[in-house]
This record gives C-alpha cells, sequence and structure tokens, in this order.
C-alpha cells in the first residue's frame, strides 16, 4: 500500500513475540522498509499496553506509516491513543494486528487482522490427543494451519501522506 516505516506496537518478551517480531524483520527487510521494532515500544498485552506503546512511540515524535499491534487486545489501544491524538488509523496511519478476533471487524474502521484459527487448532490438538490415548499413535505433525491476512479498512483506506 505504499508504506515505507513500519512499527510493531505491545506484546512483553515471549515467544510469540519473537516470532512475530522476527518474521515482520524478514518481511519488511527483503521490501527494503524501515522497521521499528524498540524496547520502548513493549508493553503489556491489554488495550492499556497498547496505550502505552502507542504513546511512548508518538512521544518520541515520530510517526510511521503503519503500526502493528502485537493483537488485536493491543490494537484497541492504539486506536484508542490515535484517537486521543487526532490521527485517524486507517487514514492518518495504518494499523494491523494479529488474532483476528470477533471485535477486529466491528472497530471504527474496521482492523486489518492475521487471523490464526484457534478453534480449528484446538479442535485438531484435542483429535491427536483422543487418538494418542485411543490407540498410542501420535502421527506426523503435517497438518498444520496456514494464517490468513484479513484486510479491512485500517490498511486499505490508507494513502501515503504525499498523496492525500
Amino acid at each position: 500500500i505504499g508504506c515505507r516505516t513500519v512499527a510493531f506496537l505491545g506484546g512483553l518478551e515471549a515467544s510469540s513475540t519473537t516470532e512475530r517480531s522476527e518474521g515482520l524483520t524478514r518481511s519488511l527487510a527483503a521490501r527494503g522498509l524501515e522497521f521499528w521494532n524498540d524496547a520502548e515500544q513493549r508493553a503489556h498485552i491489554t488495550p492499556a499496553g497498547g496505550v502505552q506503546a502507542t504513546a511512548a512511540l508518538l512521544d518520541r515524535g515520530r510517526l510511521p506509516d503503519a503500526l502493528v499491534a502485537y493483537n488485536d487486545i493491543v490494537a484497541l489501544g492504539v486506536y484508542e491513543e490515535l484517537h486521543r491524538r487526532e490521527l485517524r488509523p486507517g487514514h492518518d496511519i495504518a494499523v494491523a494486528s494479529f488474532d483476528d478476533t470477533r471485535f477486529a471487524a466491528t472497530q471504527a474502521p474496521p482492523l486489518t487482522s492475521v487471523a490464526g484459527f484457534p478453534d480449528e487448532i484446538g479442535r485438531r490438538a484435542a483429535g491427536r490427543l483422543l487418538r494418542l490415548l485411543d490407540d498410542g499413535e501420535d502421527g506426523p505433525l503435517n497438518d498444520l494451519l496456514a494464517p490468513k491476512l484479513k484486510l479491512r479498512s485500517s490498511t486499505v483506506s490508507w494513502r501515503p501522506r504525499g498523496a492525500r
């Protein structure tokens, strides 16, 4: 969509934070984009953490083209802080997230989010466990679910600052 700078917000040091950060680093570097992933932008996985991480970034006078929240819960706080500063998600700044929870699509504007399908993962894990308990067979780990990017207005409506 024309973003040149992307900041990752939220998530304290944990394996999922590291995995998401490393995935973004590789993907953005391959496209020649600048990735802001500073320790000051780490925060608890709560709406308050999203407010804190967004405020820390913006208080340093930095406004990237896009924000990627650790998850949809953090994105609630990102939206809150952006609105408080009279910045419009999807217009002034693109916003994306992970998890595609039920409220991602109901935000104003609807939030772009990566769906990880936790219900299906749970069903598959329970099935594997039951098979293991029934017959002692676990089988190969070849039934992984690919995540799916759900594009919504928080990113697709954004335009580079000079193109508005």
